[in-house]
């Protein structure tokens, strides 16, 4: 077992110090330096609501744009680290620093699957050390988790044509449906992967591929997905 751990390791050791000085960036201090203003205590008083009360997240945080609000998965995503941390605010910190983390990573995987391994290492290692990635990456704030789920987004999406799965289109709502809860900006994603969807789409329909059924099929059943993510909001509206 030692073996194979030194193995592992000694294979691995660019990404795995890649990772350290990423984790050391975000983590280090973390109560310190981490920010603690209004909004983050709204939040942290509404989930404490929820846990201590029961009451249900039906909206999220309110939009700087007039009486917008995002959805609530936002406050369900963080509601157990604040749970387990005693209802201290560093858990939830904590809880996006390690997203973060996890987020170099997978700059990391994606450069490596679609380029090459010094394509993911070169990236990750820019991401893990960026000022502004590790500003917005130690304090609870809804944006602060778009990066991770937009490259899910941004994975799933084009992996479904580049390996002809396009079950993956649900995958990439799911990611989306996280985008959309973070920052209304998440919207900015569309037209680019839009247009692309839309040029296959006139594509297998002027071929007569037979990718066309499961390409309209699994449209069909991420587009059904996001639309049943708005039921919270949905409800929220009726009360």
């Amino acid at each position: 077992m030692a073996n194979k751990i030194k193995k592992f390791i000694f294979s691995h050791w660019a990404i795995i110090l890649i990772l350290l000085i990423g984790a050391f960036f975000r983590l280090y201090r973390i109560s310190d330096y981490m920010e603690f203003l209004g909004d983050q205590a709204r939040d942290v008083s509404i989930i404490r609501d929820f846990w201590k009360h029961g009451n249900l997240f039906f909206i999220g945080p309110q939009t700087s744009i007039g009486n917008m609000y995002l959805g609530p998965f936002f406050y369900y995503l963080i509601a157990p680290a604040l749970l387990l941390s005693g209802f201290n605010p560093v858990g939830p910190a904590i809880f996006i620093a390690l997203l973060s983390i996890a987020t170099v990573f997978l700059v990391y995987f994606i450069g490596n699957r679609w380029f090459n391994h010094s394509v993911g290492l070169i990236s990750a290692f820019l991401f893990a050390i960026s000022p502004v990635a590790i500003k917005y990456s130690n304090f609870i704030w809804n944006p602060n988790v778009m990066p991770f789920f937009s490259l899910l987004f941004v994975y799933f999406f084009f992996e479904a044509f580049r390996t002809k799965k396009y079950q993956n289109f649900i995958y990439a709502a799911l990611a989306f449906v996280m985008v959309m809860n973070s920052h209304y900006l998440g919207l900015a994603l569309l037209p680019f992967t839009g247009l692309f969807w839309l040029f296959k789409l006139i594509k297998f329909i002027k071929s007569k591929s037979k990718q066309l059924k499961p390409f309209v099929k699994y449209t069909i059943l991420a587009a059904a997905v996001f639309v049943l993510s708005l039921t919270p909001q949905i409800l929220f509206d009726l009360k």
